[in-house]
């Protein structure tokens, strides 16, 4: 996707989330965030088969600058599943579709404390 389609600037982003597929749960690393999604890095795309592109998961980011017991809950939906090589990591996108209000507030104030927008495709 390029950069003049994307609706939210990404923000580098290293926390954890964990995403929820059916009933199989998966701890991943977020390498950059914007308002309407996440990408993921992923070691082995194949411990991670059953996210493919159009697939719904639950999103439960954690970050130590939200607090305790101040998790952001998202429901998304898997858009590309990137094999990296390079720079370009291996991992998944993800663009939300569901956010609640006060779920949306903690984003926003995660993405302002972290600042300055990456450069990452």
């Amino acid at each position: 996707m390029s950069d003049e389609r994307r609706r939210h600037e990404r923000f580098t982003l290293q926390s954890q989330v964990a995403v929820t597929f059916v009933d199989v749960v998966h701890q991943l690393r977020v390498i950059n965030a914007s308002g309407s999604g996440l990408f993921l890095e992923v070691d082995d795309l194949d411990e991670v088969s059953e996210f493919k592109p159009g697939a719904e998961v639950n999103v439960r980011l954690f970050d130590e600058s939200l607090g305790e017991d101040s998790d952001v809950l998202v429901m998304a939906e898997v858009v590309r599943v990137v094999h990296g090589e390079g720079l370009v990591a291996t991992g998944l996108a993800l663009r939300f579709t569901d956010i609640g209000e006060e779920d949306r507030s903690r984003l926003d104030r995660l993405l302002a404390r972290i600042g300055a927008p990456t450069q990452a495709a």
